[in-house]
């Protein structure tokens, strides 16, 4: 699991966004990409309609212009590739936060990577199946 997050620090406006979700709070970053970890390394997740995928809710923080793209994938496997559903620019500032829906298979140890103007950010994370 990916537990340590970053020496440096977000903006202040990331900041004063505060906690989208209850589940993260060390920042990670990269270039173009702010995140929070998930605390303790664990990514709740709930069962989707249909039952055939389980869901968390994710926030991403974009320091430059541009669609976030997101994808997971298991530890330690290439496929599958799960993409995620990240909100549209044209529906959140230009930069900042934006979430995301991030889509598994099963429950597990994922890597999952966000991506911005060619630069990414990746962390791993035990997805847990928790009751909605």
């Amino acid at each position: 699991m990916t537990l340590r997050g970053s020496g440096k620090k977000p903006p202040l406006a990331f900041v004063q966004t505060g906690f989208p979700v209850p589940y993260v709070h060390k920042w990670l970053a990269s270039k173009t990409i702010w995140i929070r970890l998930p605390r303790h390394g664990i990514l709740p997740a709930v069962p989707d309609p249909g039952g055939q995928t389980i869901s968390a809710k994710f926030p991403w923080w974009r320091v430059v212009r541009g669609q976030l793209h997101a994808w997971a994938h298991p530890v330690g496997q290439a496929e599958p590739r799960l993409a995620a559903d990240v909100s549209p620019v044209a529906y959140y500032a230009p930069t900042g936060f934006v979430p995301s829906g991030l889509h598994f298979s099963e429950p597990g140890c994922w890597r999952i990577t966000g991506s911005l103007r060619g630069h990414t950010i990746s962390f791993v994370a035990q997805v847990t199946l928790s009751t909605p």
